[in-house]
């Protein structure tokens, strides 16, 4: 598994990069300021048991010399990238829900088009207060001060390039993209705009110890790392609402492909072997047609197999002889249920690189055993053995022989299902809002109009 793309690969004329070289540098230096007592706000040690494979990414520090209950309450302004069901935004969501929790004024910004909602449709989060902006106002200079504005998305960062006022201090949390681990098959023009972007002289954190190393190699930058979290107890398979939630999307549910579903009754789980898959199938990263591959060799030897296809848009399938029963964007209250109580036998888990890989920790939290490939991301919790069964992304003999393990050994998939939610336990919001809150306050009393200067 390659740690970190190359720079020949990575690094091109026109990249971006010549535009605003090191001037990240202006602001990184908050990250190692002295200030007061310092209480640690490390993530749970990483995969392997603490041996996360030897990071030199950085923990964070508060600076701060008050408790989280005496600290001061800041006015955050979060800009809202999209209303796309991502795992990303999913995590940005959860970010505003428990700032505003322990007592922080929210404020949530959108652009769009008049009567957009500026919070997606499909979340139940509610902030302080809501900015619609029209679609073509910039960002810079059309709402009042925050003592910390959070930025979603890379491409609203280059918006502030040179821009004389700014609504407050920037901070920008990157959660990993294709652009990111050097894969600029996608849109050139973007790629452009996330190598000036990491140049700006604009705080950074990054959710894993994999962004913070790309991000310090390629950019010279310092990014320290907020982890992703995940609520174990919000996570119950069982509660009714999940579980009525879950029955509805499975009764709007397509069974795949037309050639294997034609003339048969539809399967019912409980009569299959079941595996899951999550995500979706549009994005090359996440390397589906692998797991398909994986899954055509499992059938021929589980024949009573069937899988469950969690996605955002309807799956384009062919050549496959097993029955895929297609969920396509579940309610959000679902997903508990649609991991947990449909008696799947495991998650199947493909992906190429990821900045987290947050369906193999709700897969772990509600106790679902997890095949998935050697990927950085999921190495911050994964451990081969442990928690989840390892192969590399390509390796469809590897992955099929795993899949069928869990599916033949019930001690190796009870293993796995101990291990996993007790993985789970340990990657708590509070903590994780520790580490935000501690980042927000090094933004907010270190950095001034630094962080947005020239």
């Amino acid at each position: 598994m390659e740690v970190i793309p190359r720079a020949g690969r990575f690094h091109y004329d026109g990249c971006g990069c010549g535009r605003h070289v090191q001037r990240g540098g202006l602001v990184d230096w908050i990250w190692d300021e002295p200030e007061g007592d310092k209480t640690a706000t490390t993530a749970p040690a990483t995969a392997a048991g603490g041996a996360g494979g030897g990071s030199a990414a950085r923990s964070l520090d508060s600076g701060v010399s008050h408790s989280p209950e005496s600290a001061p309450r800041l006015r955050i302004a979060y800009l809202i990238p999209h209303h796309n069901v991502t795992g990303g935004l999913r995590m940005i969501l959860k970010q505003l829900a428990w700032l505003r929790g322990r007592g922080h004024s929210v404020l949530a910004v959108f652009r769009g088009p008049p009567g957009t909602p500026v919070l997606p449709p499909w979340s139940d989060v509610e902030v302080d207060r809501e900015i619609l902006l029209p679609e073509t106002t910039s960002y810079s200079a059309c709402f009042d001060h925050a003592d910390v504005v959070l930025v979603g998305y890379f491409t609203q960062l280059v918006e502030f390039a040179g821009c004389e006022t700014c609504p407050g201090p920037l901070l920008y949390w990157e959660q990993g993209h294709e652009h990111v681990f050097g894969d600029t098959l996608g849109s050139a023009q973007w790629d452009r705009w996330f190598h000036e972007a990491m140049h700006l002289p604009v705080a950074l954190i990054s959710v894993s110890d994999v962004i913070s190393r790309i991000l310090s190699r390629h950019f010279g930058r310092v990014a320290p790392v907020v982890p992703n979290a995940i609520d174990c107890e919000a996570w119950d398979p069982t509660a009714e609402a999940s579980i009525a939630a879950k029955d509805y999307a499975l009764s709007r549910s397509i069974l795949l492909p037309p050639s294997v579903a034609s003339g048969r009754p539809a399967h019912r789980l409980e009569d299959c072997v079941s595996v899951l898959l999550i995500g979706n199938p549009g994005l090359p990263m996440k390397n589906s047609t692998t797991a398909l591959n994986v899954l055509n060799r499992v059938h021929a030897v589980v024949p009573n197999l069937m899988v469950t296809w969690v996605c955002q848009v309807l799956p384009s399938v062919s050549g496959v002889t097993f029955p895929i029963r297609a969920v396509v964007n579940p309610p959000q209250q679902a997903l508990p249920a649609l991991y947990g109580a449909c008696g799947h036998s495991l998650l199947l888990f493909t992906s190429v690189y990821e900045g987290w890989g947050m369906p193999v920790l709700e897969a772990m939290a509600v106790g679902l055993p997890v095949v998935s490939s050697r990927c950085h991301g999921v190495d911050m919790f994964a451990v081969d053995g442990y928690n989840c069964l390892l192969a590399d992304a390509f390796d469809v003999a590897g992955l099929a022989t795993n899949v069928v393990r869990i599916v033949s050994d019930q001690s190796v998939a009870s293993m796995l299902r101990h291990n996993g939610a007790d993985t789970a336990r340990k990657w708590t919001w509070d903590q994780s809002m520790t580490a935000l809150e501690a980042a927000l306050f090094r933004v907010q009393r270190l950095s001034g109009a630094a962080v947005h200067g020239s």
